[in-house]
């Protein structure tokens, strides 16, 4: 009955220190994952900008749970049926200022919008 009772509290002692090493892994893994698509879509958008596709510019506007890929001068004078919405995991932000980056038709040269901080 010892032994039942010391092998109880070894695979309960080898869990309580391995579990937060997992969730930190799968953390960091998601972070990793967003950044990536992030960076991605950021190069879409810029690459058909400057190739002139629906000829107008492209953006990225980014929310607290989701970005968005648009096209047009501005998120509010987007063209909507061409966004494409990306959620962000649970666990991941983007953090920063930067609220929209638009890139300009032809060139792709960026402009920024950052955040207001009211």
């Amino acid at each position: 009955m010892m032994e039942i009772l010391i092998v109880i509290a070894l695979i309960t002692l080898f869990m309580g220190m391995t579990v937060p090493f997992g969730m930190n892994f799968y953390r960091q893994q998601i972070i990793e994952e967003v950044t990536m698509e992030v960076s991605i879509n950021l190069k879409a958008a810029q690459s058909y900008a400057q190739s002139g596709r629906a000829n107008s510019p492209w953006g990225v506007r980014f929310f607290e749970e989701k970005y968005i890929l648009f096209v047009g001068e501005g998120f509010e004078e987007r063209e909507e049926m061409y966004d494409r919405v990306f959620d962000i995991p649970y666990g991941a932000e983007i953090p920063g200022e930067i609220e929209e980056v638009v890139f300009e038709l032809g060139t792709g040269y960026p402009t920024i919008t950052k955040r207001n901080e009211d």
